[in-house]
């Protein structure tokens, strides 16, 4: 890297403020100013064109030139939902350069490392972490079927238990967000995007989602009179896990039958769940139905703490 680079000389490439114009918003505080760890500069695309893309990004390959001569394969995430506007642009900046500081922080053998932000590689700040050889674990589950299950649940439940001792809201679990590490170990992706995005309403950010949410996050669609913004919380989480987790005994998403996400918004608050029979489950969950059935509660406060998941998880 050229010496007398911005980042040579200490001085980010990747700044919260938009270049050359006065937006309405009043200035950042210290923790917004600037991500925890910049990598403008220090990341490339592999190819223009995405090979992935979740609710809330799109996902391409790239490398990371860690040091001189240290190159790691990567994921880049570019966020969508971010317009032209540069009050929009701004409060997402903000928002990214302070959670970043938490997402830094978390280390956990279930939850994929958090490298740092991005900027320069698309029409706004990029997300960088771990490249997964495997993919997400529905795609991994087709290439090795023969691979037991319970290990994969069990991963998934310690890597939101993680999350929740942290105070940590996953707010998007599906399996697109499991991904499969080297070591064939499940990790957790994604967590927190939508309070990047400051998702309202759920019907546009979260469409596609619809088979992983819980039942109270319906209301605001079905009642559009219903003064109720829908707040994620660990109990919408539990429902979610519970639907993974029948996506990894199935290998088929919940509720295969039905190609319309709307029927299922309006179904799901009226009871609609996956069926053990229905389901052609694969022979590990005779002992995890029940606790399933137990997540995915219509009454949120009556379903498991992810502890307890866990505990009865080893138990099983």
């Amino acid at each position: 890297m050229d010496a007398n680079s911005p980042l040579e000389q200490g001085q980010p490439l990747y700044t919260v403020a938009t270049s050359g114009v006065t937006t309405g918003l009043p200035p950042p505080n210290e923790d917004e100013k600037f991500p925890c760890k910049d990598l403008t500069g220090q990341v490339k695309k592999l190819d223009n064109h995405y090979f992935d893309y979740g609710g809330f990004s799109d996902v391409y390959k790239g490398v990371w030139i860690e040091s001189p001569g240290v190159e790691r394969r990567v994921a880049i995430k570019v966020l969508r939902g971010v317009t032209g506007n540069k009050d929009i642009l701004e409060k997402t900046k903000r928002r990214l350069n302070r959670e970043s500081r938490l997402w830094q922080s978390l280390r956990h053998k279930h939850v994929l490392r958090f490298i740092g932000i991005c900027g320069g590689l698309g029409p706004s700040p990029a997300l960088i972490s771990p490249f997964c050889e495997f993919g997400h674990v529905l795609n991994y589950l087709r290439n090795y079927p023969e691979v037991r299950r319970r290990p994969i649940i069990l991963g998934v439940a310690e890597g939101i238990q993680y999350l929740h001792s942290r105070n940590v809201i996953h707010g998007d679990l599906k399996s697109h967000n499991v991904l499969i590490n080297e070591a064939g170990s499940p990790v957790l992706c994604d967590f927190g995007c939508s309070k990047i995005l400051e998702v309202r309403g759920f019907t546009t950010s979260f469409a596609g989602a619809y088979r992983y949410m819980a039942p109270e996050l319906f209301t605001s669609m079905i009642d559009p009179e219903a003064d109720v913004n829908p707040v994620l919380t660990k109990e919408t989480d539990i429902y979610s896990f519970s639907m993974v987790c029948v996506e990894i005994l199935t290998g088929k998403i919940p509720y295969p039958n039905i190609r319309n996400e709307f029927t299922i918004a309006r179904k799901v608050p009226d009871g609609l769940r996956p069926v053990k029979v229905d389901a052609g489950i694969h022979s590990e969950s005779d002992d995890i139905w029940p606790l399933l059935e137990e997540c995915w509660d219509v009454d949120p406060s009556t379903r498991p703490l992810i502890n307890v998941v866990v505990h009865r998880m080893l138990q099983c």
